[in-house]
């Protein structure tokens, strides 16, 4: 208790163990004294070694990896296929991140996260965090480490399905690929669909998917950027693929074209109009 007049000895173990890196949990435990008075030994008057400083972050991450087991949350783990899963596992592929207790997903447009959300609570029952970030970027993150370990496996898993899918299913991975990834140029000097991923494997992926639909598309030789042009072949995306409904461009950009809101869909339709028949 404070205020107790503590041996001197007791405290210069106490000083000692936090010098070494121990928490004020740890030291408690041992020497069988409140962490309110150990703190009014240790705080602001001790500098910690970065070997010191180093442990207790690994245990400060032990323990969250402890408490988040026990409240782990059991979850459904589809084993086949669905055009829905398949939405959700493209999408924490193309614009979605793992956490140390989950995994979040970005998007500037309100319509994918609230699709994403919305299949989510239908096929795993998990409701998400929301959050809108200074840039104006929208994120859900979902607490769930099992859902974590799950949506990962099915990423590398996708990867190799996908080639043998049902083309319905293969429109909606296309679809998820340019939603996230995916811009329409349409200008006096350009017309056509473009797609950026830092993953040359999964450029190639999606230039052998839209062979299946008769879309012929190239990989730029940096292998960062799918692109689409010509009439033929943007008629056949807009029919075969497109780009889901209320997915607008960011008119902020400093290099955006447009100054206002308008929806990548409309904008390919009018480039596709814009041809001299």
């Amino acid at each position: 208790m404070r205020g107790y007049p503590y041996p001197n000895e007791l405290k210069e173990k106490t000083i000692n163990l936090r010098k070494r890196g121990y928490s004020l949990n740890e030291i408690s435990s041992q020497i069988k004294i409140p962490k309110t008075t150990i703190h009014d030994w240790v705080a602001n008057k001790i500098i910690l070694s970065e070997r010191a400083k180093t442990r207790i972050k690994k245990r400060i991450f032990a323990g969250i990896l402890k408490a988040n087991r026990k409240k782990r949350i059991k979850i459904t783990k589809p084993i086949k296929w669905s055009r829905g899963l398949i939405r959700i596992v493209s999408s924490f592929l193309f614009d979605g991140y793992s956490k140390i207790r989950g995994c979040a997903y970005c998007s500037r447009n309100l319509s994918q996260i609230n699709l994403l959300r919305k299949i989510i609570y239908k096929i795993f029952k998990l409701t998400p965090y929301f959050y809108i970030t200074k840039k104006g970027i929208l994120k859900i993150e979902y607490n769930s480490i099992e859902f974590k370990k799950y949506i990962n496996k099915k990423k590398k898993e996708l990867l190799n399905y996908i080639l043998s899918a049902p083309n319905e299913e293969k429109r909606i991975f296309l679809q998820t690929f340019f939603d996230d990834e995916g811009c329409i140029n349409f200008n006096k000097n350009s017309k056509r669909v473009r797609g950026y991923q830092h993953s040359k494997k999964i450029l190639k992926l999606v230039n052998n998917l839209l062979k299946d639909f008769q879309i012929d598309s190239y990989i730029d030789k940096n292998n960062t950027e799918i692109t689409i042009s010509n009439k033929d072949n943007l008629k056949r995306f807009q029919k075969e693929i497109n780009f889901s409904p209320n997915i607008f461009i960011n008119p902020n950009r400093k290099n955006a074209i447009r100054k206002f809101k308008i929806d990548k869909r409309t904008i390919l339709e009018k480039a596709i109009n814009s041809y001299q028949n």
